[in-house]
């Protein structure tokens, strides 16, 4: 847990290739840490290293799989203790697939998220309203939008939402 430590100071200090390096170093100790490969995934993104991030986080989904609870005394277990939410993992991955325009995995990923408990349904109404723009699917991306404003949970998700609609779907609606 020190090296994961070290990475997350590393990534608040925006210092993302020391936080890669600490990451991997806890990867090299045990290849079942979730919160090792998904702290990662987070320092890529952050990079701006998508296709990193996402072979990080699939291997996260991998591993959701394989996790042991106990030890073999019956104690919690170093992957127990660095387990990573679905919801989160699926939403960051959404993230990540987008940026490399694989519109339907994305959009898949964010129903997930939302299916696996990730707190802010919002932004993954938005996110997928998004990916419907750019599949030139006008009207389905307005609901969307719509959506997310009824649920917002944030300032800023409300206020995009709001801005898109009155961008995208008003000149929907002015259309036809």
């Amino acid at each position: 847990m020190d090296l994961i430590n070290q990475g997350v100071d590393f990534e608040t200090e925006k210092k993302y290739d020391e936080a890669i390096l600490m990451y991997s170093k806890a990867i090299f100790c045990n290849r079942r840490m979730q919160l090792a490969f998904f702290n990662r995934a987070n320092a890529y993104r952050l990079k701006g290293d998508d296709l990193n991030a996402l072979a990080d986080l699939n291997t996260v989904v991998e591993l959701k799989s394989f996790v042991t609870y106990v030890g073999p005394n019956f104690e919690e277990s170093i992957e127990s203790q660095t387990q990573v939410e679905d919801g989160e993992v699926f939403f960051m991955r959404g993230i990540a697939k987008s940026k490399l325009d694989s519109l339907q995995s994305s959009y898949l990923d964010f129903h997930l998220a939302m299916m696996h408990g990730y707190p802010d349904s919002s932004e993954c109404f938005l996110w997928q309203g998004i990916l419907l723009l750019r599949g030139d699917k006008r009207k389905q991306a307005c609901a969307l939008f719509e959506k997310c404003v009824k649920y917002a949970r944030s300032q800023s998700t409300l206020e995009e939402a709001k801005k898109l609609i009155a961008t995208t779907c008003r000149e929907s609606k002015d259309n036809g």
